[in-house]
């Protein structure tokens, strides 16, 4: 599943999956015991609309700012947040993408240690 930022005031900035090929964010923070996993997305930007890069940086690698600063930070006009299915080109879940994603792990295994 992903996130898609609308106006970014349910999605978790740390553990949900809002950026694009990333994961979780958490994962790339050493010590992420000191971050707060219930912090919005809607937390991480300044008064004048803009992402706080700054604070982006003080946690995360430059390769993961480079991906946040490529999605448009959220904004009330956009609407709502969005969970989608991150498997299929329009986000909507079918039961056959779930199918074809299982059937492709048992087409191509992992090799065994």
């Amino acid at each position: 599943m992903k996130s898609s930022i609308g106006n970014s005031k349910t999605v978790h900035h740390w553990k949900d999956n809002w950026v694009l090929n990333k994961g979780s964010l958490k994962h790339y923070v050493l010590g992420h015991d000191n971050i707060d996993p219930e912090t919005t997305v809607s937390e991480m930007i300044l008064p004048n609309g803009d992402w706080n890069l700054d604070l982006f940086r003080l946690w995360l690698p430059e390769d993961v700012v480079k991906c946040i600063i490529s999605i448009p930070p959220p904004s009330d006009q956009i609407g709502p947040d969005i969970l989608s299915w991150s498997k299929t080109t329009i986000g909507v879940f079918f039961v056959k993408s779930a199918y074809y994603l299982l059937k492709k792990e048992s087409w191509y295994p992992k090799e065994m240690s």
